[in-house]
């Protein structure tokens, strides 16, 4: 669904999606269109509304946590039995004063152990998904693997892009990557693209490799254009690409992902 928003005075209100898709512009005027995934909030009123991304339950929680000046969608969130605790994955564009705003995909704590008995922030939000290809693997994503593999660990997360055939799936990869590196572009514009990446990437890719970043780099550079397809099944293909990378997808979740890379 497209949900279009008409601004009262010069205040653009918060809206809400409810698909996942990657929105490719945004009006400077008063009023616009914009293609937000359910789950995704702009933090731009104390009480914004709030509606959950299927399977993401906390995407309330989320959005009220969010500060003023980032736009954010939860990406994945870790609960477990063991404890009244919640990781969740989060990615957050925030507008820079003096500087271009940044992109990232943070960790964001909840406890529920209190006097309330309500989820409650602590701490700060830390770096988890390296953004940058070249950059080190965040202090923080060690022990978030460890948590994610705790028996009873209930994880939910993005997964999985509709499309019919794997060659569609990269195709709308490429020009989401394109609008994740393009700093010009609105914030609700580049979540949108980011929410739709992290779908789009394993769990392997994601966390067990840190591979994201280059992901986001070879996508974005055109050298994941599919070429040459071998289809192994009805849920498993390898593609060999321009750039001769050999991607291997796996159809999971709601649609295509992409499992290994190997090559270039």
């Amino acid at each position: 669904m497209i949900r279009c928003v008409r601004a009262t005075g010069d205040r653009l209100g918060a809206t809400i999606g409810v698909c996942l898709g990657v929105c490719l512009g945004v009006s400077s005027g008063p009023s616009g269109c914009t293609r937000e995934p359910e789950g995704h909030f702009v933090r731009e009123e104390p009480e914004p509304a709030a509606q959950s991304t299927p399977g993401l339950r906390f995407a309330p929680t989320i959005a009220r946590a969010a500060q003023a000046g980032e736009t954010v969608v939860l990406l994945l969130e870790l609960t477990s039995p063991s404890d009244r605790r919640l990781d969740a994955v989060v990615g957050v564009s925030r507008a820079g004063a003096d500087a271009d705003p940044t992109l990232a995909i943070e960790l964001w704590t909840f406890d529920q152990a209190n006097k309330a008995d309500v989820l409650t922030r602590v701490g700060e939000p830390q770096a988890l998904v390296r953004m940058d290809a070249s950059g080190p693997t965040a202090p923080a994503m060690a022990a978030f693997r460890l948590r994610m593999a705790v028996p009873g660990a209930n994880v939910q997360r993005l997964l999985g892009i509709s499309a019919p055939t794997p060659e569609a799936a990269l195709e709308q990869l490429e020009p989401a990557a394109k609008l994740a590196r393009d700093v010009t572009a609105s914030a609700p514009a580049r979540i949108d693209a980011l929410a739709l990446i992290f779908s789009g990437l394993d769990d392997g890719v994601v966390f067990e490799r840190d591979g994201l970043g280059v992901a986001i780099d070879k996508l974005a550079a055109g050298q994941w254009q599919g070429r040459e397809v071998s289809t192994r099944s009805e849920r498993r293909a390898s593609v060999e690409t321009s750039g001769g990378a050999t991607l291997e997808l796996l159809s999971k979740g709601n649609g295509w992902v992409i499992a290994t890379a190997r090559g270039r």
